[in-house]
């Protein structure tokens, strides 16, 4: 390809009219240039070639998911393939047998494993933003119940906006539950996703 580009005089600090003309040399099968040529009467003719070409794998590291990502994927499936169960207070247990990659938390319904279940679930409190909007519906949040039945490290996994997830979030800090146990019959750390109700009364 050849392209030639007109400069008046003065444009570049030339006296006169300048014309530099510039030629590509593509490949189709590289997708490059191979060679650019470009001529300017006021420096000559100058030549970029491609003289050799290495070939690099991308580092795995971009293609990794993280760890939560992982971990919302695999409970949102359990969930669909378990069912759901409910919960006091207006919230649903969405993975009662759903678990954990991370080491210490137990998987509900694997090994013995029983399903938390919470036995204190006060309603959340609305968002003005989402008062005033009229928003209603549910959060669904994932989150850690410990062998003391609190509830740990909630991460959202489907909202709606309007400040109803941190509202979520807040509410679900005050929940207790019965904690999951193990089959020796003593409660250890468990993952659920549960769903918080938001309803305009």
């Amino acid at each position: 390809m050849r392209v030639n580009q007109t400069y008046a005089a003065g444009a570049l600090g030339n006296d006169r009219p300048l014309t530099i003309v510039t030629e590509y040399w593509y490949s189709e099968v590289l997708k490059i240039n191979l060679l650019t040529k470009r001529t300017d009467p006021r420096y000559g003719v100058q030549t970029v070639r491609v003289t050799e070409l290495v070939r690099q794998e991308p580092d795995a590291a971009l293609f990794a998911i993280p760890d939560e990502y992982k971990l919302v994927k695999e409970t949102v499936q359990d969930a669909q393939s378990h069912g759901s169960g409910a919960l006091e207070g207006g919230a649903t247990n969405l993975a009662g047998s759903s678990g954990s990659p991370m080491t210490g938390i137990a998987r509900a319904g694997v090994g013995g494993v029983t399903s938390p279940l919470c036995i204190y679930c006060p309603a959340p409190s609305y968002s003005e933003n989402a008062r005033a909007a009229k928003v209603t519906g549910t959060v669904v949040l994932s989150l850690v119940v410990t062998a003391d039945g609190l509830a740990e490290k909630a991460q959202i996994v489907k909202g709606h906006g309007y400040g109803l997830e941190e509202k979520a979030i807040e509410a679900v800090r005050n929940w207790r539950f019965r904690p999951a146990t193990g089959p020796d019959g003593k409660p250890v750390a468990c993952i659920v996703m549960v769903e918080v109700a938001f309803k305009l009364g």
